[in-house]
């Protein structure tokens, strides 16, 4: 075959072994790279998925704390009531 490959492309057997050498680090160049990809999107993957699940919680965050404008009204009448008892309090000691 090889003296048939180097009748034909005119190429001498060292400069096919060389050839193939090349070719084959080639492929090895290729199936690390194709590796190497594959891990990427893996991680990819997983990194998506954990912003998901920061995103869910980040909704559960905003929903727990959107009536908390509600908690400062709510304050601001127990502050009244506890001023109106006290009155009273005092009113009731006068008597």
């Amino acid at each position: 075959m090889t003296v048939l490959a180097s009748a034909i492309l005119g190429y001498t057997a060292q400069e096919l072994t060389m050839w193939r050498i090349t070719l084959g680090i080639g492929v090895v160049v290729i199936a690390v790279v194709i590796l190497l990809l594959s891990f990427l999107v893996k991680i990819v993957k997983d990194i998506a998925a954990g912003v998901a699940g920061v995103l869910d919680a980040a909704v559960g965050v905003a929903g727990n704390t959107s009536h908390l404008n509600g908690l400062l009204t709510t304050n601001d009448a127990v502050v009244e009531i506890k001023k109106e008892a006290l009155r009273h309090a005092a009113l009731v000691e006068t008597l």
